[in-house]
């Protein structure tokens, strides 16, 4: 009986007027001439620098964010018909990596740089397209796949080496995110047992992680820490396809997913230890953007930023696809309130768990009035 009384009494002492100011939310926009639409894909280790894609007025095209410079294309490669995406950026904001339409092929890697612009990585002997999904702390180390299907690391030096396969399985890997410095990939491949998740470094070489227990094999990696520690990505279970973190402590484990969903979600993006992840999941409300600590579970982004004061009237936040270094910047994409997808940036402020827990039962007790 004393339990809302309390909520209340924490409700008081975290209302949107007592945190107001420190919780930020900042639609990008989108490129001019075209139609409405952008997606962030990532963002840079101290949270200022955002890559992507936007519609500008000779198509899809990559772009970079700062809060200075607001959204800017960065062209497509020479030739083929106009088409690039942003997919990555270093953590030092100079560097973004993404995809784009060329005379190499209809889709080639490219690096772009500050100075230089942008530069087609090719394709290797064999296959038909290139894609960059991933980036090193410095933009040295490049990560992605060729078509059909094979991960690949790219640096200047070397250029773009295959990493082979799972064995077991028909021969197919792709390569999603890097360590900052270079040195581990993650992603997916095909094993004995099915799509599974691996982990690559030059003296393992390619290494699956397995699956959740129960459900139908099938797991993917997609992002990994900075230093390395920490991948995140999604797995099946007993109760639903979810999304997973794995260390060398933990092995494999589910997140779960937000409250009242179908168990359906995946995480995409990790902050640069590992405590913050970010992604994709299902509540009662329909696909969320998530933020999950080990000392708050899986929570709502929006629900938290809304508790934290935030406007969010209209908006719905489908996905969290970048996480800064620090764990307090996040980026994505959502419905804005007038039904067009667009791009966003949120922030959280220190302590960052006190903060969720705070925001989350906010966000209950509110709920509770209705």
């Amino acid at each position: 009986m004393r339990s809302i009384p309390l909520l209340l009494s924490v409700a008081a002492l975290t209302s949107p007027l007592a945190i107001a100011g420190v919780f930020s939310f900042t639609p990008l926009g989108d490129l001019p001439g075209g139609t409405a639409y952008s997606v962030a894909n990532g963002v840079s280790s101290d949270g200022s620098v955002v890559v992507g894609f936007s519609k500008g007025t000779s198509g899809d095209e990559a772009f970079l964010w700062t809060s200075g410079t607001g959204m800017i294309g960065l062209g497509d490669l020479a030739g083929g018909s106009f088409a690039s995406y942003g997919t990555a950026v270093s953590g030092n904001g100079l560097v973004a990596t993404g995809y784009g339409s060329s005379t190499v092929a209809s889709s080639e890697a490219f690096l772009w740089a500050t100075g230089s612009g942008m530069t087609g990585l090719g394709v290797s002997p064999g296959y038909t397209a290139s894609f960059a999904r991933g980036v090193s702390a410095d933009g040295s180390v490049v990560v992605g796949n060729n078509f059909s299907l094979q991960a690949f690391r790219w640096t200047q030096s070397e250029g773009m080496v295959g990493l082979g396969d799972l064995p077991g399985g028909s021969f197919s890997s792709v390569a999603y995110g890097v360590s900052g410095d270079g040195s581990v990939i993650v992603g997916s491949s095909n094993s004995g047992s099915g799509s599974e998740a691996f982990r690559w470094t030059e003296a393992t070489g390619m290494v699956g992680l397995g699956d959740l227990s129960g459900g139908s094999f099938s797991s993917a990696a997609y992002a990994i820490s900075a230093d390395g520690s920490v991948i995140v990505g999604s797995g099946n279970s007993d109760s639903g396809f979810v999304a997973t973190l794995w260390s060398e402590s933990t092995g494999t484990i589910s997140l779960g997913d937000l409250a009242g969903g179908a168990s359906y979600s995946y995480a995409n993006a990790v902050s640069g230890d590992g405590s913050v992840v970010g992604g994709r999941g299902t509540s009662d409300l329909g696909t969320e953007a998530f933020i999950w600590t080990a000392g708050t579970g899986i929570q709502s982004l929006q629900s938290i930023l809304t508790a934290g004061g935030i406007d969010l009237t209209g908006w719905a936040l489908r996905e969290v696809r970048g996480v800064s270094g620090d764990g307090l910047t996040f980026v994505g994409y959502g419905q804005n309130p007038d039904g067009i997808t667009e791009a966003w940036i949120a922030t959280i402020p220190e302590p960052r768990v006190t903060i969720i827990v705070l925001a989350t039962l906010l966000s209950f007790v509110a709920r509770r009035r209705r």
